[in-house]
């Protein structure tokens, strides 16, 4: 039951991986890849999001500054990569964040100057994008198979992308705002009936949001029949107060549980999809400044605290409609050494027991990636749940670069 925590060292151009124990509630180092600023394979510009693949056993990378994304195994060995500098299907401008479906192993990309979000299969190969109603993606997440979540960075907004399938889809209750009617049509970009090959295409005018705007109301086991596209917004728009956000960044997601990054009111938005409630982790919690990407599993959520250079891990419990938090450990701090961060930015975990070619001393732990930015290098840790510390187990990238 231990879990693997990555981390995207930002400005350090490097992922360190942590393993995190359930029981001990620790985190340990692991390893880290990546140097940098490089362009060869394996080195890093700014790496950004992160993360597992668990059943392929891939460590994911989005190599920002080199217009790539980056695939590794779990020992931080290159295995290959896709995507350059365009504007193109498959090409990006400053990929950001990252998210891996766990049922068909599609890859979510944040294609943040080209206002676009992409989706890729699992060696890289490029399905399909959607672009509006969006002005700079920033985090992504996988909401179940066919439900998409992505902050609008510039729009103070978070985004949820809904698609129908041909076949008959039951959608739960969600109170959300919509953008214009509510239905963004579709249009493939190829001959073959894979639900994920469609374009957004005719997408209804954006609309700013407002506490005096109606929200929606979706009928409960609404069945939809036609196949398509649907944008609702999340909260309420640019602000301080219940329900807005400044900034969003990091998104990811816990059953029922949204989590984002609020990063210029320096905490974590944490939205109920069944009791349609907002919470905060703030600074009666942990003390953040500008918090980044985010992982969450089981019932802990790891947060990258970007202006102090530090991870934190916290635990969380829900009653019926609030989460009571606490913190679990924090560990990092500035430098260039192991365990330090520069601007890290993406985090990924995952269990040891989902991983078949490790053998962890204890089932219970996690192994934890961080995406190091600035020093170009993924540092990876072990997290001793029962011991609560957390452990630097190995590092791996270099660059700048682009090999």
């Amino acid at each position: 039951s231990d879990y693997l925590i990555a981390i995207a060292d930002r400005s350090n151009n490097r992922i360190q991986v942590f393993k995190f124990d359930v029981i001990r509630q620790t985190v340990t180092f692991l390893h880290m890849f990546g140097d940098g600023p490089g362009t060869r394979h394996g080195q890093f510009d700014r790496p950004a999001g992160i993360v597992f693949n668990p059943v392929l056993e891939h460590i994911i990378v989005t190599d920002k500054d080199n217009h790539r994304v980056q695939v590794f195994d779990l020992s931080g060995s290159y295995l290959f990569k896709f995507g350059e500098r365009g504007t193109k299907s498959g090409q990006f401008n400053y990929p950001w964040d990252i998210d891996v479906c766990g049922i068909t192993h599609n890859i979510l990309v944040s294609d943040t100057r080209n206002r676009r979000v992409q989706i890729f299969d699992k060696l890289g190969r490029y399905i399909t994008h959607f672009n509006q109603p969006l002005d700079s993606p920033r985090g992504v997440a996988y909401f179940g198979p066919s439900q998409v979540l992505v902050s609008d960075f510039n729009k103070h907004r978070l985004v949820l992308i809904v698609r129908s399938d041909d076949e008959q889809v039951t959608s739960s209750t969600s109170l959300v705002a919509t953008s214009g009617n509510g239905t963004d049509y579709l249009t493939s970009n190829n001959n073959n009936n894979n639900n994920d090959n469609l374009l957004l295409s005719n997408i209804a005018q954006d609309k700013a949001i407002t506490r005096s705007q109606p929200l929606r109301q979706l009928a409960q086991a609404e069945t939809v029949q036609q196949t398509f596209y649907e944008s609702k917004f999340i909260g309420f728009g640019e602000g301080s107060s219940w329900g807005e956000f400044l900034r969003p960044q990091g998104v990811t997601t816990n059953g029922s549980s949204v989590f984002c990054s609020d990063s210029r009111n320096n905490r974590v938005a944490c939205w109920n999809r069944d009791t349609q409630s907002f919470s905060y982790i703030s600074k009666d919690i942990v003390d953040l400044d500008r918090p980044a990407g985010l992982a969450a599993i089981d019932n802990y959520i790891v947060i990258v605290d970007f202006g102090n250079n530090r991870v934190h891990i916290c635990q969380y419990l829900m009653s019926m409609d609030s989460y009571t938090w606490r913190r679990v450990v924090t560990f990092g701090t500035e430098g260039t050494e192991t365990g330090n961060f520069c601007r890290p930015w993406g985090v990924a975990i995952t269990r040891y027991s989902d991983l078949v070619a490790l053998s962890p001393p204890a089932w219970s732990d996690y192994l934890i990636a961080i995406a190091d930015r600035s020093n170009n290098r993924i540092q990876v840790f072990k997290f001793d749940v029962i011991r609560q510390t957390v452990t630097f187990l190995h590092m791996f990238g270099d660059g700048p670069g682009t090999r």
